[in-house]
């Protein structure tokens, strides 16, 4: 390697150790979490099952119009696709999710490069984002969460500053199908687009038709299947209003104080895009990134541990975090690390510290552990229990309709939170908080599945609105007949609704058959 500068040499290497380290770190993660996936995955899957088994995207097969119970369409098409080829969804999720993790990282990384002209503020990006426990938890979970994380980063490493492309404009299009929220990249590419010089304007807007005529298809076929613009997931989890609002900033808040090294790197992205004043591809993460937070809080952020919206930012937060440092000027060529590689290995080594944190709660609240590895465990028996005494034909009322929906293959699941439900989701507030015990009532289900908490003193509390009305409603008791109570898991909740504190309790399934 003779002539080769010391600072090539060390980026090659640093560069070949991180890759090495990042898609190891990914595999093990994978194949050490393949065995489970997220109970809302499962949703995801059985649409996916239905629609490559010949039944229609459809969670139900009851015959009634399709419910777009759903916000991951893409992931959807892309586990029936698995499905058409024999391969089983926690394969298909997790090694599409191992591959986008990494995919992330590298893009971010690739992306840093082409801003700052520092590869070892590069390889930083690469190994903050790869080795982030959090961003390997959510890899292999079954949802789309590195997928979301990938494109939005890409669609901003794929801005041409000197002249208006349609790969920016492909890429946001595969966002928007992934996620509805996906249309903040379009807003935010759009934005850019449109500060491009009159001369370039009309070459932006037939760039934009990349998007435009697929994505007018795809709202034109949705709007005739299921017979909504928005998904039924929308009215589902949101309408809370300001207490909705303040979920979200609580939300966000305890997201950068658990880890922090996000918020240092949103601190560090800021204060470059101020000196800078760029509005190029790091002004289009600025403005995606910055109205997604904005989302965030206005939907209530997201009840799943370890603060899966946020992940979807990650790549993105720490290319800009560790670019701004990047591309400050430099004082002297002949050093080997600038302040933008120093600013990076500082954040990696951050971020190491911060996972040991997250272990150690991981291991102090067990819940959160557990969440990620073990839910096939907590929803396996009561899954188990109605394939074996229920026919497909009988319909399930149940709450938590993952793995209860993926393992019975019932033809109708009665979703009382409202997921798969246009009335459930259409009651003001979000379903889980809000319910009609006399609407699922008249549905007259064959079996219903509540989830009950059983604190040490004895006390009981149902999980959700509709567990709460219904173990109170006289109905339940003249119209049911309480046929078995199967374990769950442990988990520190509000006993009292009125009060802060939270108490142990053991969540039970109880399943009840009409009479």
């Amino acid at each position: 390697m003779t002539g080769i500068k010391p600072e090539t040499r060390l980026a090659v290497a640093l560069t070949a150790l991180t890759v090495i380290a990042v898609v190891g770190f990914q595999a093990w993660f994978m194949f050490e979490n393949a065995r489970g996936m997220a109970d809302d995955a499962m949703i995801s899957a059985r649409f996916a099952r239905n629609w490559a088994s010949g039944a229609g995207l459809t969670y139900n097969r009851d015959g009634g119009q399709p419910v777009e119970g759903y916000s991951n369409f893409l992931w959807v098409a892309a586990t029936a696709a698995g499905f058409r080829l024999g391969v089983h969804p926690r394969l298909t999720t997790a090694y599409l999710g191992g591959a986008c993790s990494v995919l992330a990282a590298l893009v971010a990384g690739l992306w840093v490069w082409r801003v700052t002209r520092r590869k070892l503020a590069a390889v930083a990006t690469v190994a903050a984002v790869g080795l982030s426990l959090p961003f390997g938890l959510w890899a292999v979970q079954g949802l789309e969460t590195p997928l979301i994380a990938l494109l939005f980063v890409a669609v901003a490493a794929s801005v041409d500053e000197g002249r208006p492309r349609p790969w920016p404009w492909a890429v946001a299009l595969l966002a928007a199908l992934t996620r509805p929220d996906g249309l903040l990249a379009v807003a935010a590419l759009a934005v850019i687009e449109a500060r491009r010089p009159k001369e370039q304007r009309r070459a932006a807007a037939i760039s934009a038709l990349w998007f435009l005529l697929p994505f007018a298809a795809y709202t034109l076929w949705r709007w005739s299947h299921f017979g909504a613009l928005l998904p039924n997931t929308f009215g589902a989890k949101t309408g809370l209003g300001m207490a909705g609002v303040m979920v979200g900033l609580n939300y966000v808040r305890e997201g950068f104080d658990r880890m922090w090294v996000i918020g240092l790197l949103v601190m560090a992205g800021i204060a470059g895009f101020i000196r800078n004043r760029r509005l190029g591809s790091v002004g289009c993460a600025a403005l995606l990134f910055g109205s997604y937070l904005v989302f965030i809080i206005a939907v209530g952020g997201d009840f799943m541990p370890d603060h899966r919206f946020l992940m979807h930012l990650l790549p993105g937060i720490a290319g800009i975090g560790i670019a701004a440092a990047g591309t400050r000027k430099k004082t002297n060529t002949t050093k080997l690390m600038d302040w933008g590689d120093w600013f990076g290995a500082l954040v990696i080594i951050l971020l190491f510290s911060q996972s040991f944190v997250i272990i150690e709660k991981h291991d102090t609240d067990k819940i959160r552990w557990d969440w990620h590895h073990d839910q096939a465990e907590w929803y396996g028996p009561t899954a188990s229990w109605l394939v074996r005494n229920t026919k497909r034909t009988d319909v399930i009322a149940a709450g938590d309709i993952g793995y209860i929906g993926y393992v019975t293959d019932n033809d109708r699941i009665l979703d009382f939170n409202g997921l798969v439900d246009r009335h459930l989701a259409s009651l003001p507030g979000a379903a889980a908080f809000e319910t009609d015990p006399k609407y699922v009532f008249d549905q007259k289900p064959d079996y219903l599945v509540l989830m009950v908490h059983r604190f040490e003193d004895g006390r009981e509390l149902g999980h959700s609105a509709f567990d709460r009305a219904a173990l109170a409603d006289p109905r339940l008791g003249s119209d049911y007949e309480l046929r078995v109570e199967l374990p769950g898991w442990e988990e520190r909740v509000h006993s009292n609704r009125e009060h802060d504190q939270k108490s142990d309790s053991r969540i039970s399934f109880r399943i009840y058959c009409r009479k």
